[in-house]
């Protein structure tokens, strides 16, 4: 009897060992990348001399976790830590720190909707000698009538000229105040960025849930910008629409603007912008539709934005 309790008893220690092994390990699984030093983006030199925006965190412990935006740039490296998770698990090893290149080039860098690391503070923003910050971006700019890129430093005066149209033409067009009140950020020389960097002046923030929302009003308005000021050719504006006109943003906007259009109050976009200043969220943007555009319209908006249906533009 004695020997079948003291089998019983080192049976009941294994159980008991491989219990507490198994929750050790699922805590350290569940919450190690939740304990990390300081995050920040940071501007530095690459390998091949091109500059590098990346996200750096200090003692990054056993695993960093990270969580893109929706519609944001993923990062490629890591694993998901569990099926069906939206993070992107990278094993550090306490290795640090820790660097993930996001974007290479010579910048002007979007600091809107990049990955982080779960837990912890927001990344400060950490640039080198020569560079600042306007809003959402960062880059090596001079202020000279508004932020410009090395891009198109070599011709400031001919698109000096085109941003003036552009600016004049905008204020009429809009005639009400600005939602960001940084000056144009130059993305390059060509025309829809001059007109995109003027246009999102009125476009607000609407976070990363609806950021394709941000991106396609900014550039549904920049085409018509562009048109009333024919400040772009034929040329250029077909080739545009040819990449663009299917991108989910444009599409979805290209499409609302006809709902709204066909509606009997006859509103237009620059009536959705005022109504969805405050917006953040898809759920909150198919009610705003909903009582501008119908119940129809709201539906079937709500269903492309699922999946259920096909955008109304294809390639």
């Amino acid at each position: 009897m004695e020997g079948r309790g003291g089998g019983d008893l080192r049976l009941k220690r294994v159980i008991y060992v491989v219990i507490t092994v198994l929750v050790l390990a699922a805590l350290t699984w569940f919450v190690s990348p939740l304990w990390h030093g300081s995050a920040s983006y940071a501007v530095v030199p690459g390998a091949d001399g091109k500059m590098a925006l990346v996200l750096r965190v200090e003692r990054p412990g056993l695993f960093v976790d990270l969580v893109p935006a929706p519609d944001g740039p993923h990062a490629e490296s890591g694993f998901a830590p569990w099926p069906g998770s939206g993070r992107r698990r990278i094993a550090t090893w306490f290795r640090g720190p820790m660097e993930l290149s996001l974007t290479e080039g010579e910048g002007p860098f979007a600091l809107r909707d990049l990955p982080v690391p779960v837990g912890g503070a927001a990344p400060e923003v950490q640039l080198p000698q020569g560079w600042s910050q306007a809003g959402p971006y960062v880059g090596p700019f001079g202020l000279t009538g508004g932020l410009w890129a090395p891009s198109v430093a070599a011709a400031k005066a001919e698109v000096s000229a085109k941003l003036g149209t552009l600016l004049t033409a905008a204020e009429l067009q809009f005639n009400r105040a600005l939602v960001r009140e940084y000056p144009p950020v130059l993305m390059g020389a060509d025309p829809m960025s001059l007109a995109t960097a003027v246009t999102e002046r009125w476009v607000p923030d609407y976070g990363p849930e609806l950021r394709w929302l941000e991106t396609g009003l900014t550039q549904y308005l920049a085409v018509e910008l562009l048109d009333n000021t024919k400040v772009w050719s034929a040329t250029e504006r077909n080739r545009w629409l040819r990449d663009h006109r299917a991108d989910k943003g444009y599409a979805i906007v290209t499409w609302l603007d006809a709902n709204l259009k066909l509606n009997r109050q006859k509103l237009t976009l620059q009536d959705l912008l005022l109504k969805t200043q405050d917006v953040r969220s898809t759920a909150d943007l198919t009610k705003v539709v909903n009582e501008m555009a119908g119940l129809s319209a709201a539906d079937h908006l709500e269903r492309m934005l699922k999946g259920a249906e096909p955008l109304p533009v294809t390639k």
